[in-house]
Protein backbone atom coordinates (compact mmCIF):
# COMPACT_ATOMS: atom_id res chain seq x y z
CA UNK A 1 0.00 0.00 0.00
CA UNK A 2 1.08 3.77 -0.38
CA UNK A 3 2.34 5.24 -3.81
CA UNK A 4 5.23 4.84 -6.29
CA UNK A 5 7.76 7.34 -6.83
CA UNK A 6 8.97 7.90 -10.64
CA UNK A 7 11.71 10.71 -11.31
CA UNK A 8 12.79 10.82 -14.80
CA UNK A 9 10.53 8.10 -15.86
CA UNK A 10 11.78 5.73 -13.67
CA UNK A 11 10.40 4.25 -10.95
CA UNK A 12 12.25 4.08 -7.85
CA UNK A 13 11.49 1.89 -4.82
CA UNK A 14 11.85 3.48 -1.96
CA UNK A 15 10.82 1.62 1.75
CA UNK A 16 9.13 3.78 4.85
CA UNK A 17 11.35 6.18 5.98
CA UNK A 18 14.54 6.27 3.31
CA UNK A 19 15.63 9.49 1.90
CA UNK A 20 15.61 10.35 -1.67
CA UNK A 21 16.83 13.41 -3.48
CA UNK A 22 17.10 14.18 -6.92
CA UNK A 23 17.19 17.45 -9.20
CA UNK A 24 13.32 18.28 -9.34
CA UNK A 25 13.69 21.36 -11.89
CA UNK A 26 15.78 19.17 -14.13
CA UNK A 27 13.34 15.41 -13.77
CA UNK A 28 9.76 15.32 -14.16
CA UNK A 29 8.95 13.51 -11.13
CA UNK A 30 5.59 12.22 -9.89
CA UNK A 31 3.89 9.91 -7.55
CA UNK A 32 1.13 7.49 -8.27
CA UNK A 33 -2.28 7.46 -5.73
CA UNK A 34 -2.53 6.41 -2.23
CA UNK A 35 -3.87 2.76 -2.21
CA UNK A 36 -4.31 0.84 0.66
CA UNK A 37 -4.74 1.80 4.35
CA UNK A 38 -1.11 3.14 5.20
CA UNK A 39 -1.18 7.24 4.82
CA UNK A 40 1.26 9.07 2.42
CA UNK A 41 2.75 11.59 4.74
CA UNK A 42 5.87 13.42 2.99
CA UNK A 43 8.30 15.93 4.57
CA UNK A 44 9.84 18.11 1.91
CA UNK A 45 12.28 20.65 1.37
CA UNK A 46 14.06 22.44 -1.35
CA UNK A 47 17.69 23.93 -1.71
CA UNK A 48 19.90 25.35 -3.91
CA UNK A 49 22.47 23.04 -5.01
CA UNK A 50 24.70 23.75 -8.52
CA UNK A 51 23.75 20.89 -11.10
CA UNK A 52 27.87 20.61 -12.18
CA UNK A 53 28.35 19.67 -8.16
CA UNK A 54 25.90 17.32 -8.13
CA UNK A 55 26.56 15.71 -10.97
CA UNK A 56 30.07 15.13 -9.75
CA UNK A 57 29.13 14.05 -6.31
CA UNK A 58 31.00 17.55 -4.49
CA UNK A 59 27.73 17.22 -2.71
CA UNK A 60 27.63 14.72 -0.12
CA UNK A 61 24.67 14.07 2.13
CA UNK A 62 25.83 12.03 5.40
CA UNK A 63 28.54 9.01 5.67
CA UNK A 64 26.08 5.61 6.47
CA UNK A 65 27.66 3.11 7.91
CA UNK A 66 26.21 0.74 5.19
Amino acid sequence: SGAELYVGGQHIDIEVGELHCYLASEYEHYVTEVKGETPRILWMFGAYVPKEDWENYTIKFGTGSG
